[in-house]
């Protein structure tokens, strides 16, 4: 028998991401207090993506940007899946409007992904359950359905639906601000203890 389509790997990664899209508008201000719009990009691949590089002004002009890692790949089977969001935002100077000398807008940037997961939708479903999607064809993914989702919380913690595992400032390096989100997840339906769940399709 098939391993089921909805404990695959990579229909987990991807149906997490594509809550996440390419970018984030991250309603903000600089540093001079003028209220902003930041857009920041998201790099789903960040392990080849050189975070050195990225941190030189001169080799890339992004202010911010978000980088998301896979720290394991749990669900479906007795443990969490988790997903890592690094924030980075240039430090700079005080007098410099791009610049973000407070952490205010990596605070910002780190609210707004806890927003993608946080309280409800408009048709009043939890964003911390997340619809499954077979991508056996990855330009045109399927919706699995039979209730297959994921369930964003910390298991712990009772009541932490979309909320992540931590959000951890990381104070190492003064040219830019950084802040860790972890979020662990599983399959819905296997936190219903004794269910013998299997995915059709």
């Amino acid at each position: 028998m098939a391993f089921p389509t909805y404990k695959r790997t990579f229909n987990v990664r991807a149906s997490f991401s594509r809550v996440i899209g390419t970018s984030l508008a991250v309603t903000t201000t600089d540093a001079l207090g003028a209220a902003r719009v930041l857009t920041v990009p998201v790099i789903h691949n960040f392990q080849w993506a050189d975070p050195d590089g990225r941190l030189d002004p001169s080799a890339d002009p992004d202010q911010a940007w978000v980088a998301l890692t896979w720290v394991a790949d749990g669900a479906g089977r007795h443990a969490l899946s988790i997903a890592q969001f690094d924030v980075y935002v240039r430090t700079g100077l005080k007098t410099d409007a791009d610049a973000d000398p407070y952490g205010i807008q990596a605070n910002d940037t780190a609210d707004a992904i806890e927003t993608l997961f946080a309280g409800e939708r408009a048709d009043t479903t939890h964003k911390g359950w997340i619809p499954m999607y077979d991508y056996a064809v990855p330009s045109a993914p399927v919706a699995i359905g039979d209730g297959a989702c994921l369930q964003i919380l910390d298991p712990a913690k009772p009541g932490s639906w979309g909320l992540p595992l931590e959000r951890t400032p990381i104070n190492g390096d003064p040219r830019y601000q950084r802040i860790v989100l972890r979020y662990g997840m599983r399959f819905c339906l296997d936190a219903l203890a004794g269910h013998n769940y299997r995915a059709r399709g």
